[in-house]
């Protein structure tokens, strides 16, 4: 019989741990290609937007419950990831719970819909964190959803001949996520890890894609951040670049700022146009012109006097309706058609006049608290960790000034989004800061 090698229990464990790191390794790549897929076909395939976080989410719960049945089968979550879902989880609570005392108080329809991406989505950072998703492949998905979204919107706009192109959404959700999309591959691309390799090229190209989306769109909330992530991408180009050849640098940045006016579409620059005469018309006049700006300026005119009328609570939806009435019937708003469009179109001045300051607040915990919970990985070691962490607070700087002109909570594309990105932001974190103490777990 010839002599067999049968390695003992020591050896064979040191045998089997490459081949599950390997499994381990595969598992990820092809968990992180499916992110990646399903954020390029959020923004042309209807539904996506919330069958991709579900899907994370669900595997986020399963490995809760073998977490529960079989504790250590989870890496512990690092400490400062655990601090930043504290504030994210206060700030879900504390708007939730505000939406039903609203509800109460009001007398309005309880809709639980607004509410179920908090409650839905809040395993999905687990689920990332669990199968252990590479940030790579979140830059990837970006650039992939950028240039996605661009190719749609030329179809729709050239071939099909509409006007403001919309996705598979409304053409002001579409614009205002396209900017999200322009800055997450814009960070991405002026980030030390990519911004002298290849990949930053791709990523540039999704950028511009992103901002060519939100421009067919013909969404007047979405120039201001745009100029808000071009400047924040022109100031870390010249950070990288500046110093060493800064004419060469000027002249890029002018370049690419004169081809992205060369290439406008004429109808983007008549938006702008008509909005700052109807702005100014409105200021000058008190007269409502277009149906965009100075439209919206009577509306939040309306949502003041609400506001005036029960500063801490404001007043329900029946009221609001009736005193906008009656403010008509007087002459004192402008705008009959404000009647056929019962709405704020802000979600700040909506808050004021359907929740008051307490309804407020609500709004500011949403944007504040995840601020507060990303800015702590601003200055991490670990550059990955600092680039997500950016991206993060960006998104709720715009959201922010989405909010200016639009109803954030009030439409599901804008809540959705919200919740995921930021949940699977904070997987992405998680995952990077573990990698540093693996080894020791295994051991």
């Amino acid at each position: 019989m010839k002599n067999v090698f049968i390695p003992n229990c020591a050896e064979r464990t040191t045998l089997q741990k490459p081949m599950r790191q390997t499994l381990s390794s595969n598992s990820s790549s092809v968990w992180g290609l499916l992110l990646a897929v399903s954020l390029a076909g959020t923004w042309v395939v209807w539904g996506v937007k919330t069958l991709w976080p579900l899907l994370f989410a669900l595997v986020g719960l399963w490995a809760l419950l073998k977490t529960w049945r079989a504790p250590g089968s989870l890496q512990p979550l690092p400490t400062d990831v655990k601090v930043a879902a504290k504030w994210l989880a206060f700030a879900a609570i504390y708007y939730c719970t505000l939406r039903l005392v609203g509800y109460a108080l009001h007398g309005n329809r309880w809709n639980v819909e607004p509410l179920l991406p908090f409650l839905l989505f809040a395993p999905l950072m687990f689920g990332v964190y669990s199968v252990r998703i590479s940030h790579r492949y979140f830059w990837m998905g970006a650039g992939l959803a950028a240039i996605a979204a661009c190719m749609f919107a030329l179809y729709q706009h050239y071939y099909l001949g509409i006007q403001r192109a919309t996705g598979h959404m409304n053409a002001i959700t579409f614009g205002n996520t396209s900017v999200v999309l322009s800055l997450t591959c814009l960070i991405g691309a002026t980030c030390p890890l990519y911004i002298r390799k290849r990949f930053s090229l791709f990523l540039i190209t999704g950028s511009i894609c992103g901002a060519c989306a939100s421009l067919l769109s013909g969404s007047k909330g979405g120039w201001l951040g745009l100029l808000m992530i071009y400047g924040l991408g022109a100031y870390r180009y010249w950070n990288e670049f500046g110093r060493q050849s800064p004419w060469a640098v000027a002249g890029l940045l002018l370049g690419l700022v004169c081809t992205v006016g060369f290439l406008m579409p004429v109808h983007v620059l008549d938006r702008i146009f008509s909005g700052a005469i109807g702005a100014y018309i409105w200021f000058t006049q008190g007269v409502v012109t277009d149906g965009s700006v100075s439209f919206r300026l009577e509306l939040w005119r309306m949502a003041w006097y609400a506001f005036l009328e029960s500063p801490l609570l404001g007043l329900s939806s029946d009221e609001i309706f009736s005193r906008m009435k009656a403010l008509v019937d007087a002459g004192v708003l402008n705008a009959p058609a404000l009647l056929q469009y019962p709405t704020i179109d802000s979600q700040f001045f909506g808050d004021l006049a359907e929740g008051g300051l307490l309804g407020l607040s609500s709004t500011v915990a949403l944007l504040i608290c995840p601020l507060v919970a990303f800015a702590r990985f601003r200055n991490h070691q670990n550059l990955a960790v600092r680039e997500l962490g950016l991206v993060a607070v960006w998104v709720c700087l715009l959201f922010a000034e989405f909010g200016l002109s639009a109803s954030l909570w009030g439409q599901s594309t804008y809540r959705q989004f919200y919740v995921s990105w930021l949940l699977l932001l904070l997987g992405l974190i998680a995952v990077e800061l573990s990698k540093a103490t693996e080894p020791a777990h295994e051991a």
